[in-house]
């Protein structure tokens, strides 16, 4: 059977309640599951946002230092870009617009990047 879809975008974390605090508060996502500090799950928009603090997983950045990120569809890049900007949060990049959208990279509190992307005809998914 081919790959249906995707499940969910899974970040490792080591500081739970700081990445819980980045994912609800700067980014505004909904929390849905919870299991302690191993496993906190949010939606966003029919794609489940899954942050691991177990330290399990054998997850690593591969040999070009590259991270895992998701793309999360805003309705104003600029406001959520505000938002992370008066929360501390660091940009990694500046708003840019290559044709059909504009997008930004900002890091979470474990330096994993998140993509804030905003389509020029107001889509998303």
């Amino acid at each position: 059977m081919p790959v249906r879809g995707i499940d969910f975008f899974y970040y490792p974390v080591k500081d739970m309640q700081r990445a819980v605090i980045f994912y609800r508060d700067v980014l505004g996502l909904q929390p849905a599951e919870a299991y302690g500090d191993q496993w906190v799950e949010f939606s966003a928009g029919g794609v489940t946002v899954a942050l691991d603090g177990s330290q399990e997983m054998p997850v690593a950045a591969g040999d070009a230092g590259l991270r895992p990120a998701a793309a999360f569809a805003c309705d104003s890049l600029d406001t959520v870009l505000e938002t992370a900007r008066e929360s501390g949060t660091r940009v990694l990049v500046e708003p840019v617009e290559p044709g059909s959208c504009r997008f930004a990279v900002v890091a979470d509190p474990e330096g994993n990047p998140v993509i804030l992307h905003q389509r020029n005809d107001g889509t998303f998914g």
